[in-house]
């Protein structure tokens, strides 16, 4: 805070936060600048064109046939991921056909819910946790899936949100201001607060509309290339 010229955020919310920490925390209030930079969708411009592994593959040929639910983003408590699997545990229960994808890396402070993935009856079956996906594997879950869920507690952004748009899935989010961002673009959202019988009647719902019609991706979402030109632009300004 006392060397920085300036500062770039993913979002309006929080730029709002940092100016208001900025204030209260170190009396600044004028003596930077600060920016939102859009965020991109689009991967596969990024993508190096690997061929998929055997195992994703056949992740990918089962869920293209059954209703799945993508979950997007590191396992970390603030994800939900707990909320959502305990829902998808009632809509198996009742016999429900559905699957649940999550891709993430593994975080922090998440010990119980990686066992729980990792030693779950229905793991390898109607529940797959991809660890180690590249970019390209991604590319091609996205694609096979029936849509993205968000049950994040907070958020910055929420960049899974804006991929799976641009890729024509529709979006079930958890009722958070930060989503509410993008409303327009025709999100469904769930209580922020919802019990896992709640969620689970939520997703079991929005898929059974989901199955019923065709979602077009998106128009004119921010790509990558725009959000490099928003950082450059300031600094152009500023320095040459």
């Amino acid at each position: 805070a006392s060397l920085a010229d300036g500062y770039y955020c993913i979002s309006s919310p929080v730029e709002s936060d940092l100016l208001q920490m900025l204030s209260q925390r170190y009396g600044l209030r004028g003596e930077f600048s600060t920016h939102v930079i859009p965020m991109g969708w689009d991967i596969h411009q990024a993508c190096v064109d690997l061929p998929p592994t055997d195992a994703i593959k056949a992740v990918v040929h089962h869920i293209r046939n059954i209703p799945s639910v993508l979950m997007v983003g590191t396992i970390e408590p603030r994800k939900g991921h707990h909320d959502v699997l305990d829902a998808f545990e009632r809509l198996w229960e009742r016999n429900f056909e559905c699957n649940l994808v999550i891709v993430g890396r593994p975080g922090w402070k998440t010990e119980q819910i990686q066992a729980r993935l990792r030693h779950h009856q229905f793991a390898g079956r109607r529940l797959f946790w991809l660890s180690d996906a590249s970019d390209s594997d991604l590319e091609l879950i996205y694609s096979a899936c029936s849509g993205l869920v968000m049950a994040s507690y907070g958020e910055g952004f929420g960049l899974p949100l804006l991929e799976a748009l641009g890729k024509g899935k529709p979006v079930l989010a958890r009722d958070i201001p930060i989503f509410r961002l993008h409303e327009s673009w025709g999100l469904t959202f769930f209580s922020e607060v919802a019990a896992s019988a709640e969620l689970a009647t939520a997703i079991e719902n929005w898929l059974s509309g989901v199955r019923t019609r065709y979602v077009h991706p998106v128009k004119d979402l921010p790509t990558w290339r725009d959000s490099a030109q928003s950082i450059w632009e300031p600094l152009v300004k500023e320095y040459c």
